[in-house]
């Protein structure tokens, strides 16, 4: 028979730490009365591993702690050192090199970076140069700086001044000692010339146009290559201008000239072409008359019209006209358009509505007694607004046509009894 006996313990196996240090960066540089901040990270572990982290400058303990906070700690070349101790008492390690010393800085403080300028500004550059020392600040000697613009030497001191920069970017580099400071800047292009109206302009010649433009520098106007006025705003009199015209806006800024053109187009009257009805053209009373109109315009294209009869609107494009709703005699007609400018023109024409004849018989008169077999006298007047011809009047008895004319002498027998 065999025995066996065995034991159990539980035991916990830890990470190997990964430690890196966030703050200071190595090379980083530092004045005397600066305040340094110290700052360890994990790259691998946990924050529950660690039992102490402490700090040192060229070996010297300065502080402990994840995050640290030191100032006045030394001067010149330091070796910063982070020392981390686990749980199990294993130490990690992680050093930097950094430098505390009095070293001047150079800045630019006018312009700032990526700063915008007109052309032809006159641009400002402030330069200064400062050490930080555990006293304070002190300014040393600005006359020491100097100036590159686009990598050329333009200057030295604290301010100069930079003129007639072409468009676009440039770069500005102040160098005192072995310190080089940088900013760019952007010079614009000035705003070229331009009118602001539309391409073709059309006017009524007389008219006083009044013409707004814009653009940096000198502006001057031109009429077809003519001088003839200055500034953003022209007031152009038109009573000369009587065919297609070009005017030019022209802005001198500096050496850089732009020009900016608009035609000048007169307006014409519109014509109206008027096919029905003519002038003095006669109507029955009960006559459809056509009314065959249309006006056009060179620069508007076809026109809309009124109609006017004896000075009274009937309304838009018209096309016919019933006579009947007209008393007889002569009317006037109007047609009337408008372009878009306002130019007016009208025709008149003259109708004329022609009344019915009135005819008045004096012979026989009415009721009359007449000897049957001997003649009959017929006898007329007929009144009308024109003269009618004899053979225009007829004469008619029980409906049968016994002749023609203002007077006649009808010898037939007629029969006894009422006659019409």
């Amino acid at each position: 028979m065999n025995n066996y006996a065995e034991a159990k313990v539980t035991f916990n196996v830890v990470e190997r730490l990964e430690i890196d240090i966030l703050s200071p960066e190595e090379d980083a540089h530092f004045n005397l009365n600066d305040s340094i901040r110290l700052k360890v990270g994990l790259l691998k572990g946990n924050w529950n591993q660690i039992k102490e982290i402490n700090w040192y400058f060229n070996g010297n303990k300065v502080a402990n702690g994840k995050d640290a906070l030191v100032s006045n700690v030394g001067e010149g070349d330091i070796v910063v050192k982070v020392e981390v101790i686990d749980i199990l008492d294993e130490v990690y390690t992680k050093e930097i090199n950094i430098n505390i010393s009095d070293k001047p800085v150079l800045e630019i403080l006018e312009p700032k970076n990526n700063s915008t300028f007109k052309y032809g500004d006159e641009i400002k550059v402030v330069g200064n140069v400062y050490l930080t020392t555990l006293e304070g600040r002190k300014t040393l000697d600005t006359n020491d700086i100097i100036w590159y613009l686009d990598g050329s030497e333009t200057g030295n001191g604290g301010v100069i001044f930079i003129e007639s920069l072409e468009p676009g970017d440039h770069t500005i580099q102040a160098e005192y000692k072995d310190l080089i400071s940088e900013i760019n800047i952007k010079v614009l292009e000035p705003a070229k010339a331009e009118i602001l109206e539309p391409e073709e302009l059309t006017f009524n010649p007389g008219d006083t146009l009044v013409i707004k433009g814009k653009g940096d520098g000198v502006l001057t106007w031109y009429l077809d290559g003519n001088e003839v006025g200055s500034g953003s705003i022209l007031n152009l009199d038109t009573k000369n201008i009587t065919s297609k015209s070009q005017l030019t806006l022209k802005a001198m800024f500096n050496d850089l000239e732009s020009e900016d053109s608009i035609t000048l187009l007169p307006n014409s009257k519109p014509t109206i072409s008027w096919d029905t009805p003519e002038n003095e053209e006669k109507f029955v009373s009960n006559a459809n008359i056509a009314v065959n109109v249309k006006v056009e315009d060179n620069e508007d294209g076809l026109l809309s019209y009124e109609l006017y009869v004896d000075g009274t609107k009937l309304g838009e494009n018209i096309d016919s006209l019933f006579a009947g709703s007209l008393t007889p005699g002569p009317h006037t007609l109007k047609v009337l358009a408008k372009d878009k400018l306002g130019v007016e023109v009208n025709e008149t024409r003259k109708i004329i509505i022609n009344q019915k004849p009135n005819p008045t018989i004096i012979s026989p008169q009415k009721g009359q007694e007449i000897t049957a077999g001997m003649s009959l006298i017929l006898e007329a007047i007929v009144k009308d607004d024109e003269p009618i011809s004899e053979d225009k009047i007829i004469w008619m008895i029980d409906g049968e046509q016994v002749g023609s004319g203002l007077k006649l002498e009808y010898t037939k027998i007629l029969p006894t009894g009422n006659i019409l």
